[in-house]
């Protein structure tokens, strides 16, 4: 970990040029960076959000230095009317890398945590106390804020459809969203990472099927609820199976849903209500699924030993490419075997218990092959930008590499393990 106050800013999801979406181009303090990006007109309407992305910084920042995008379908005053949810998490002490009061330290920064303590070597238990206290938070526990507010009241009309716009905006763990009334609520999920899915889904939100969200990744919910409940994350011994035991999976409460007894249609929306709920139209995409790859790769998620940088020490992360080159060319179908099978020291490897939520910038891909868990996060043909890897296991993937040239990334978007280098920049 370095340069904490040193930044720079990623698009996630837009399929715009990597020289626009420039990540590589680092924001010193005092110093200022203007983006500009060019939206292709045919670029699919959905949820996308933006964050923090300098290298060696990311797992300090891009937690709470993030916003939600969207954009909007032509004919969106006719489909339920939005709610934006972006949820961030608060680590105070779990971990090393990964907690504000460590990773300040081990960054190089002086800057306090909390007023008046200044980072220092013995300092990072009592700032954390001093954090939990000063949010009201349990210290031995990370938790998830929901557009800032810790375990917020939502109150959409009854007997109404909305449309929550759910951002995993976490740094580090997955949620496996439930509603603790299944019954309280109709939902369809009717998009992924931005791209509307072909056939919306109506079984997901309960213990047994649960919405898997990875950090980064984003779902569009259709929701009318009749009754009080609460949007809910568990860890079920299910899910360990298809994620691996070892995970990080958020248990606890995310928001309470209070729907109002008055219904309310704004001056821009039709009358939603109705039994039938209007679908977002889907893109235009061709599949890939029948194509021939012009380049194929195999990348392996690296979990080594310790090493020690900075005198500070750290597991070892990288994402290797271990067959083919990892390169990319304008206008080829590529296709990438993402594997997450072991894990340990030289001579200690062991398999691996731990998932590594993939990201891909610049361009969407299909899944075409899992090792299993098919449906838990993804089904085979589904497009998304970030996904969660079985475990331990392997996921194929394809894209094609269209309209944009320049350097571009893929890594694990748990930031502390990209920022330990478990990343691979393409051209």
């Amino acid at each position: 970990l370095h340069r904490p106050n040193t930044t720079s800013l990623h698009v996630h999801g837009w399929h715009v040029s990597p020289r626009e979406d420039d990540v590589f181009t680092l924001i010193a303090p005092g110093s200022s960076k203007k983006y500009v990006y060019h939206l292709p007109q045919t670029h699919p309407a959905g949820t996308f959000w933006y964050h923090a992305h300098g290298h060696g910084s990311s797992s300090l920042q891009a937690g709470w230095m993030a916003g939600a995008l969207i954009v909007h379908d032509k004919d969106h005053r006719r489909l339920p009317p939005d709610v934006v949810l972006l949820m961030t998490q608060v680590n105070l002490v779990a971990g090393k890398a990964r907690n504000y009061a460590w990773a300040s330290y081990a960054s190089g920064s002086k800057l306090p945590v909390v007023r008046g303590k200044e980072v220092s070597a013995g300092s990072t238990d009592g700032m954390a106390l001093a954090l939990a206290n000063k949010l009201k938070a349990p210290l031995n526990a990370s938790f998830f804020a929901v557009n800032g507010l810790r375990i917020p009241t939502l109150r959409p009309p009854a007997k109404a459809w909305v449309r929550f716009r759910l951002i995993q905006a976490g740094t580090n763990d997955v949620l496996a969203l439930h509603l603790q009334d299944e019954h309280a609520c109709e939902t369809f999920v009717v998009a992924r990472d931005g791209y509307t899915l072909q056939d919306p889904r109506g079984d997901q939100l309960t213990r047994e099927s649960p919405l898997v969200l990875a950090p980064g990744s984003r779902a569009d919910v259709y929701v009318r609820c009749s009754r009080k409940t609460s949007l809910k994350s568990a860890f079920s011994d299910e899910l360990k199976a298809y994620l691996g035991s070892g995970s990080d999976v958020y248990s606890g409460s995310i928001i309470k849903i209070r729907p109002t007894a008055s219904q309310v249609v704004t001056k821009d929306t039709d009358d939603v209500s109705g039994e039938d709920p209007r679908f977002p139209s889907t893109p235009d995409i061709p599949s890939l699924l029948a194509a021939t790859p012009d380049r194929r790769a195999t990348l392996e998620m690296v979990q080594r030993g310790s090493i020690v940088k900075d005198g500070n020490g750290y597991t070892d992360y990288a994402l290797d490419v271990v067959q083919g080159d990892g390169s990319v060319k304008v206008g080829d179908v590529v296709e990438w075997t993402i594997v997450n099978m072991h894990k340990g020291a030289p001579g200690e490897v062991v398999p691996q218990d731990t998932t590594h939520p993939f990201h891909l910038h610049t361009n969407h891909f299909q899944v075409v092959a899992t090792s299993h868990g098919d449906g838990v996060d993804y089904s085979v043909g589904d497009w998304r930008d970030t996904i969660t890897l079985p475990t331990p296991g392997n996921v194929t993937i394809r894209f094609r590499a269209s309209d944009f040239d320049g350097p571009s990334l893929a890594h694990c978007h748990i930031f502390s393990h990209a920022d330990l280098g478990m990343l691979h920049a393409d051209l």
